[in-house]
């Protein structure tokens, strides 16, 4: 089977089982996206879950759990406020986010960011760099 078979067959977005790069600028709070990394979308009452999804298509339920939760909090009315890449306001999205969006949007930059997330030592600095807040 070949990328374009998962892709025409099965619909995997670019042959790619995980629906999007495990690279960090779709990790954490930015997958698949900044604007639909709580699982809501803009379509009331319909929510992503799946290996697009945080944490990933490697982790068997927890996309589900993590979206069954919005769903929850939606319904019973306890969910947080929505924090999207640009805050009230227009307000600039967090440092981290532009730093990173800039370093991945490159080929070298992806290149040295998924060597950095690999290295046990940078563990800190790349969930740091990756959080939302």
């Amino acid at each position: 089977i070949t990328p374009d078979d998962l892709d025409h067959e099965y619909l995997i977005t670019d042959g790619n089982i995980f629906h999007g790069s495990m690279m960090l600028d779709q990790l954490f709070g930015a997958r698949p996206l900044p604007e639909l990394a709580n699982y809501r979308t803009p379509v009331r009452n319909y929510y992503l879950c799946g290996s697009g999804t945080h944490p990933g298509g490697g982790v068997m339920g927890a996309n589900g759990h993590n979206a069954a939760k919005a769903i929850l909090a939606d319904a019973t009315g306890t969910a947080a406020p929505v924090r999207t890449s640009t805050g009230a306001g227009g307000r600039k999205a967090p440092w981290q986010q532009r730093v990173v969006g800039g370093l991945m949007s490159t080929r070298p930059g992806r290149w040295v960011g998924y060597r950095a997330a690999r290295q046990p030592a940078l563990r800190r600095v790349t969930a740091y760099a990756a959080r939302v807040r």
